[in-house]
């Protein structure tokens, strides 16, 4: 449904926040973003962006750091009992914006943070083995120079920031002022194969299904329901209960055992059961990051030791050991010279199995072959799949845990004690994304109790997920609206050990919240500081393992040729894709309605694109202050300060004029912000 080289913009009617104004229809030039980062979102950015333009095309799709390319599902927005304004969205043949492409590459939380800080992608994405951009060619080095976006679902550190400062807005590359804020928010589904087993008959292979006695659907979809306390989970990830034949389990699911009663038997159950193989990441990942950050909160109390002391991107891990998972993933901590900070504990947690979501085999650490860093019978003359009851095999990115835990792979079954059956038994971690109803995902997920509540349980949904984010306010508002407010009175503390602040700050004093402080974003969420009755860590109610997956960005973005219309795409394009996932964006290119709810809306009968895939944006007052912050120069005004003056913007509002767009000189528009520089940039 391409125009030309220049497509309209769609008109940003306020329809939930007075403060949005209506913008005027404009031609905007095309335009390619390029990204990377976090798994946790590689297939709802895509399918969104899918939204944006260029569905038929295939053009947004998902790409991997192990070469592979993917074509993600174009959404559809089809609410029960559609309405002129609220119409049915179908991605596939409508676009709000042709010629926008977005690139994204899914390398794990920690190489988007460095691309992004380093403005530059070449040693991330360097051609070898799990670093390769797969949109310049399997084994070829990135050619791209920068990116225009990266997501992480770990918040920048202030190492990150200073690295930053002096590299992506120093005087050569100029990207300006840092931008973070909490762009998607995920809950982390504990995901399990509905079968834990398989058993050979006589008419061929039959699966052994968990049997819930309270089956959960979502979206109008079975999604599991499996019922898991604080106890119960804290056990299982801690390794005190390493069965699913565990009394506890049993108690859970309503007295009755999880065992398959059609084609399993009582006795073998209780005899044998099936073991809980535990599924975590092998990369430095921002979803271990959220995991961890909710099990180090949780748990304390609850089991004998909690390996989980902190939250970090890498599990717990004995430094000093041998296991080396550095033979499979070069980039991970989990290899014996780690400095032990780098781990959520410094008691082991893994037992040294990798699946290698390549071959689709699980082996050993020491039974992988470093060249190609592959599991290979050749090494020691065996593959080994047995897991280590209470201790976690890991595999490289999102897709790899689903796979572990989905049983896939020649090797991936474990012979019972009772001849003719199999069992599987995985349970892990994984952005809810990754488990029904997501679109084309297989897994289940727990049910998790709500709060201290043991009755109560919910499911990994977009709704939960809002629930969790609660009434926590963002920087320097203390209005529902998130209006901008310099009377804020939260601070930080003196110590912050998300790495916010830092002793040395400030005097030792405490830090009052600042939003051009892009750090301050992320820690008002989880700061110890500030009220723990707000913090996502261990929220009292909807889902309790809920986290962001943070936007970082910049503020300046490299022009084309002044002289040359459509200098200003790239600013274009990541600002009008904010205003769509955030519902602002409310007419397509041919004028016709876009409703609020089509990404983001989460209620039953107006199900959103993002929703769909058990993911949601943040609050109404979060996305006010983004806007009011870093899409327009804000008029709010507070403590005689205007915030718009402050320049903390990417661009004032919408274009309204030609000349907005392709100004012949850059220092007629408007529309960027006065600290940029015009020939310079993201």
């Amino acid at each position: 449904m391409k125009l030309s080289r220049y497509y309209l913009i769609a008109a940003c009617a306020g329809t939930a926040l007075s403060s949005i104004p209506a913008y005027a229809q404009v031609l905007l030039p095309s335009v390619e973003l390029r990204g990377g980062g976090a798994s946790s979102v590689l297939e709802v950015l895509p399918r969104t962006a899918n939204c944006m333009g260029n569905p038929g095309a295939g053009l947004n799709q998902v790409g991997s750091n192990d070469g592979s390319l993917t074509t993600v599902s174009a959404g559809l927005f089809q609410p029960a009992s559609p309405t002129a304004t609220n119409p049915v969205f179908d991605c596939s043949i409508r676009e709000a914006q042709p010629d926008f492409q977005l690139k994204y590459i899914s390398t794990g939380s920690g190489t988007g943070r460095t691309m992004w800080r380093g403005f530059q992608t070449a040693t991330s994405l360097d051609g070898t083995a799990n670093k390769i951009n797969p949109f310049t060619g399997s084994g070829t080095p990135s050619t791209w120079s920068n990116i225009q976006l990266a997501f992480s679902d770990s918040p920048i550190s202030t190492s990150d920031l200073s690295t930053y400062n002096s590299t992506a807005n120093n005087s050569t590359n100029k990207a300006g002022a840092a931008i973070q804020l909490p762009f998607f928010v995920l809950p982390v589904a504990f995901a399990y194969n509905p079968a834990y087993g398989v058993k050979t008959t006589g008419a061929g292979p039959v699966e052994l299904k968990f049997r819930v006695k309270t089956p959960v659907s979502v979206n109008g979809i079975v999604a599991g329901g499996l019922r898991l306390t604080k106890d119960a989970y804290c056990k299982i990830f801690n390794g005190e209960i390493t069965n699913w034949n565990n009394a506890l389990l049993k108690t859970l699911n309503g007295n009755t055992d999880l065992f398959d009663a059609t084609n399993d038997t009582s006795t073998r159950w209780l005899a044998e059961g099936a073991q809980i193989r535990l599924v975590g990441r092998a990369d430095n990942s921002g979803t271990t990051d959220i995991f961890t950050r909710a099990i180090a909160a949780q748990c304390g109390g609850r089991v004998a030791v909690n390996k989980f002391t902190r939250n970090q991107q890498a599990l717990p891990y004995a430094v000093g050991g041998t296991i080396d998972i550095s033979r499979m993933v070069p980039a991970t901590s989990y290899k014996p010279s780690s400095a032990s900070s780098a781990f959520a504990g410094t008691v082991q947690s893994l037992g040294g199995l990798v699946y290698d979501r390549v071959s689709k085999q699980i082996c050993a650490w020491d039974e992988v072959n470093i060249t190609t860093r592959r599991c290979d019978i050749a090494v020691k003359g065996t593959l080994t799949n047995t897991p280590t009851p209470g201790l976690f095999m890991v595999a490289d990115t999102s897709d790899g845990v689903i796979e572990a835990i989905s049983g896939l792979g020649s090797n991936s079954l474990i012979a019972s004690t009772t001849p003719g059956i199999s069992l599987n038994g995985a349970f892990g971690y994984n952005s809810a994304d990754g488990v029904k109803p997501s679109p084309g995902r297989t897994l289940f997920s727990a049910a998790l109790a709500k709060g201290t509540s043991t009755t109560s349980f919910v499911m990994p949904s977009a709704t939960n997920a809002a629930l969790a984010f609660g009434t926590i306010l963002p920087p320097q508002s203390t209005a529902t609206s998130g209006a901008y407010n310099v009377a804020d009175t939260r601070t930080l503390g003196a110590v912050d050990p998300y790495q916010a602040i830092t002793a040395t700050v400030n005097g030792g004093s405490s830090v009052p919240v600042d939003r051009a402080n892009p750090l301050h974003w992320a820690a008002v969420l989880n700061n110890p500081n500030l009220p723990t009755a707000g913090s996502l860590a261990d929220p009292t109610n909807g889902y309790p393992v809920t986290g962001p997956a943070y936007l970082m960005t910049y503020t300046c973005f490299k022009p084309a040729n002044p002289l040359v219309p459509g200098n200003n795409a790239k600013r274009f394009g990541i600002v009008n894709y904010m205003l769509l996932a955030f519902g602002k964006q409310t007419k397509d290119f041919a004028n016709a309605p876009i409703s609020a709810n089509t990404l983001k809306g989460t209620g039953a009968t107006s199900l959103g694109v993002i929703s769909q895939s058990n993911i949601t944006v943040p609050p109404a007052s979060w996305i006010n202050a983004i806007i009011e912050t870093f899409l327009k120069k804000s008029t709010q005004t507070s403590g005689d300060v205007q915030l718009g003056n402050r320049n903390l913007w990417i661009q004032d509002g919408n274009p309204t004029t030609a000349l907005d767009v392709d100004g012949i000189v850059q220092a007629t528009d408007q529309k960027s912000n006065p600290t940029c520089d015009a020939n310079f940039g993201a």
